[in-house]
């Protein structure tokens, strides 16, 4: 497990290792099966959510939030 920096974020990010442990479904943005139950695998494998590349605009997102938070 690693904590990174990334362009226009401040501070680290966490980013999780892949545990090599066996998975239900090779889903990308999986580190560590909870063996979902089947109903809620089929959401995701039925591509209800968008593929994303990176977290980086959830980050963003939630960084300005926090940013708000803490204004007077």
């Amino acid at each position: 497990m690693a904590f990174i920096r990334m362009k226009d974020v401040e501070g680290l990010v966490f980013v999780p290792e892949d545990t090599g442990e066996a998975k239900k479904h090779p889903c990308a943005d999986c580190y560590h099966c909870q063996w979902c139950s089947d109903n809620r695998c089929t959401l995701c494998l039925q591509g209800n959510r968008p593929e994303r590349e990176t977290r980086q605009p959830e980050i963003i997102a939630m960084d300005s939030l926090h940013k708000k938070d803490k204004t007077p």
